[in-house]
Parts: C-alpha cells; structure tokens; sequence
C-alpha cells in the first residue's frame, strides 16, 4: 500500500491510504500494530510524503467494550 502510494505522490496525486488492524481488541496489540505501520510508512518512504491513517475494525464484543480506551489512539474506527 506504502509503495503504491509514494508512486502516486511522486507522479503528483495526493493519495491518503487508511490503514485498518482487524480484531483489535486490546490496546497494547494495536499499538505494537501500529507502530509497524509507521515502521513501513517510514522504510518505504512513505512518511512526510503521504498523508495516511491508522485504524481499529471493531469486530467482537469484547472490542466494543475497549473501544475507548481503543478509540484514544486509533485514527478512525470501524465496526
């Protein structure tokens, strides 16, 4: 997704990927998550460049019930 981007960005398109971890349920598991998302953004050149988010699927009850907690670091959510 980071490398298709960065060719959009250099050929002049503004491309802004949402990054979406699945099941998340525990705050700690999605920030390891998405501090690999960073790490890639970065390695791939992305970071600076493209402009992306970074998010949670709420898929089981046990999410909805950390959503909050979920919801403070996620950039969007979806359910």
């Amino acid at each position: 997704i980071f490398e298709a981007a960065v060719e959009l960005a250099k050929a002049g398109k503004s491309p802004q990927p949402r990054i979406e971890i699945p099941l998340g349920t525990e705050l700690k598991e999605f920030s390891i998550l998405k501090e690999l998302v960073k790490k890639v953004a970065r390695d791939t050149g992305a970071e600076g460049l493209v402009h992306y988010k970074v998010g949670v699927m709420i898929e089981t009850p046990r999410a909805a019930l950390t959503a909050d907690a979920l919801a403070e670091h996620a950039e969007f959510m979806s359910f």
